[in-house]
């Protein structure tokens, strides 16, 4: 059967659920950047970004950059853990969906990666 390609909100946010929950928050090597985070508050901001970056869909007013900077400071980001992040991240997207939109998403995330 044919996977469907990102076309809702919804695809989004099944993405970002899916991503976090299961493959990020476990993952051995990137895992403990998200300990503290609060999953069910922060979700919808996350795919209110993604929603923004793949769909057009204005709602996200955060400053990303901002955010993951206060991380870096707290514990250093280095490019390891940027390259564990992408992986995932293409992992869960092509677990999911397939079509222009879902390696739109890629790119993003690579994008944002380096």
């Amino acid at each position: 059967m044919d996977k469907p390609d990102i076309e809702t909100a919804a695809d989004i946010d099944r993405l970002m659920a899916g991503f976090y929950r299961q493959r990020a928050l476990p993952d051995p090597i990137i895992g403990f950047y998200f300990d503290a985070l609060n999953l069910d508050r922060h979700l919808p901001r996350i795919s209110a970004f993604w929603q923004k970056q793949l769909l057009g869909i204005p709602g996200y007013t955060g400053r990303s950059f901002e955010t993951h900077l206060l991380i870096h400071r707290h514990t250093a980001i280095t490019g390891h853990h940027f390259h564990r992040w992408l992986y995932l991240f293409n992992q869960t997207v092509d677990a999911l969906f397939a079509g222009p939109r879902a390696e739109l998403a890629k790119q993003r995330a690579a994008a944002i990666a380096h």
